[in-house]
């Protein structure tokens, strides 16, 4: 028998899902993320006290540059994520797949083939 925990987390409106099977890992994810809330607290906390406010706009303010769009042809998420499960991949149930789990699909890997695919590109 394997036990594992599924850990779900958002930081800053990204989501972050998955199994973890060592319980020491789990309890380092969880004082991470404790320290997080309290560094968070802390800072609104000396913003506070500085007088320094949050500034409301009408139109969000972004740092990232606007996503691209994605090409209508290519596979569909759905269909991708289900394959990855069936033949078993940990993938989010929600939210954007890593590309090389699309190329994998794309490519119809299996087997051996597959294996190998993933212990390529598991750190992209």
């Amino acid at each position: 028998m394997k036990v594992v925990q599924l850990v779900q987390l958002e930081v800053e409106g990204e989501e972050y899902e998955g199994h973890v099977e060592d319980p020491k890992t789990v309890a380092q994810i969880q004082k991470a993320s404790d320290a997080y809330e309290k560094a968070l607290e802390g800072l609104h906390a000396a913003l506070t006290e500085a007088g320094v406010s949050r500034v409301y706009r009408e139109e969000p303010v972004s740092a990232r540059p606007a996503a691209k769009k994605k090409d209508s042809t290519g596979p569909v998420t759905a269909e991708v994520r289900a394959w990855a499960v069936q033949n078993g991949l940990t993938v989010p149930d929600r939210g954007r797949l890593k590309e090389w789990v699309n190329e994998a699909f794309t490519q119809k890997l299996s087997g051996d083939a597959l294996k190998k695919w993933v212990k390529e590109h598991q750190n992209d």
